[in-house]
């Protein structure tokens, strides 16, 4: 009788020890998709953000994926949390004034001559961060960095607050790719 018992407790303790492994393992597997590398170093996305301004007939999105919070983006100065380590900023352009950044693929265009285009690409690291302002930071790469205009970011709204990024770029520095699926919070 007890070595019955003892056979199911170890069975039933191998059981939660394989399901907890498989549960980290497919947490491993999301984590890995909120990610970008450039010059062969990896790094986390946390969070990301999407701000949009109106300019006349057309919309301008501002997208940010970082490692660590922005927690008022239209104030002077803006405020993060203090723990915040790094963000990528895209900035895209479309023709027409839209109320959500358009599911499309946006390429880097330097001079704007094309309808859906990405202007600005940027890579800040190493942020100070004191009483939720920044005192100093490190530009790694931005637009002056692209090689022959390939840079590009496909967006993709899967459901309400929900989207996916996938993005690359051939820089000064090496390739540059990477992608989140997650939330996004919208700025006004």
């Amino acid at each position: 009788m007890k070595f019955t018992k003892l056979i199911t407790v170890l069975f039933l303790a191998s059981l939660f020890i394989s399901c907890s492994s498989s549960d980290e393992n497919n947490t491993n597997d999301i984590n890995n998709q909120n990610t970008f590398t450039i010059a062969n170093n990896s790094y986390e996305i946390t969070n990301a953000y999407i701000k949009r301004d109106n300019l006349g007939n057309s919309g301008l999105y501002t997208i940010l994926l970082t490692k660590g919070e922005i927690l008022d983006f239209n104030s002077n100065p803006q405020l993060f949390s203090n723990d915040f380590e790094y963000g990528i900023g895209f900035v895209v352009r479309v023709p027409v004034e839209a109320s959500i950044l358009p599911s499309i693929t946006f390429n880097y265009d330097e001079v704007g001559n094309s309808n859906n285009y990405l202007s600005v690409l940027s890579f800040s690291n190493q942020y100070q961060i004191s009483n939720n302002e920044v005192q100093s930071y490190n530009t790694v790469m931005n637009q002056n960095d692209v090689v022959n205009e390939e840079a590009r970011i496909i967006v993709n709204e899967l459901n309400d607050g929900t989207f996916n990024f996938n993005f690359n770029a051939v820089t000064t520095l090496g390739q540059f790719n990477g992608s989140y699926t997650g939330v996004v919070e919208i700025i006004n």
